[in-house]
């Protein structure tokens, strides 16, 4: 009986961990569709850090003819000098437009990727107004409980009225 409930109990703190560490279900779902990159630059700061930017298409379902949706996402990686990846803020965007007059976001979420455990998240938020999902995050580097540099964006995800992402 004991062996049971150990058990029991072991399999749902296991539940537990992947539940609290696992994406929303709406940024997963937007994580697994097929996507296809629309731009990409580098844009390299004064101490040789770089942030590699990538804005994608997810593929959306059919539409109606008069309103049609368009999904994208526009991820930034932070590497060191050395090329060595730090940290991932991905901004998805949720779109509606009729061609050829208006396109509006319907939602925005985010994802956030550490890949070096010197550097947290402090602030992390998606919001959207007009046609644009809008992404701000803070990263912080702490060396000994001591935080030694700050990394601040700001992003934006547009979609245009003919569905193009930029």
């Amino acid at each position: 009986m004991k062996k049971i409930i150990l058990t029991l109990m072991c399999g749902f703190f296991a539940l537990l961990t992947v539940a609290l560490t696992s994406p929303t279900q709406a940024e997963a779902a937007l994580k697994d569709l097929d996507s296809t990159i629309v731009s990409e630059y580098i844009e390299t700061l004064e101490d040789g850090s770089y942030f590699h930017v990538i804005v994608s298409e997810l593929a959306s379902p059919s539409e109606s003819r008069s309103v049609q949706t368009q999904r994208g996402s526009r991820e930034i990686t932070y590497h060191d000098a050395n090329g060595v990846a730090l940290w991932k803020y991905t901004l998805y965007g949720t779109f509606q437009f009729i061609p050829g007059s208006s396109a509006a976001c319907v939602s925005s979420s985010y994802s956030v990727d550490i890949y070096d455990s010197s550097w947290e998240s402090s602030y992390v938020s998606a919001t959207k107004s007009g046609n644009q999902a809008i992404g701000d995050a803070t990263f912080i580097k702490k060396v000994l409980l001591i935080t030694t540099q700050t990394e601040n964006i700001h992003i934006t995800l547009s979609c245009s009225a003919y569905g193009t992402l930029s």
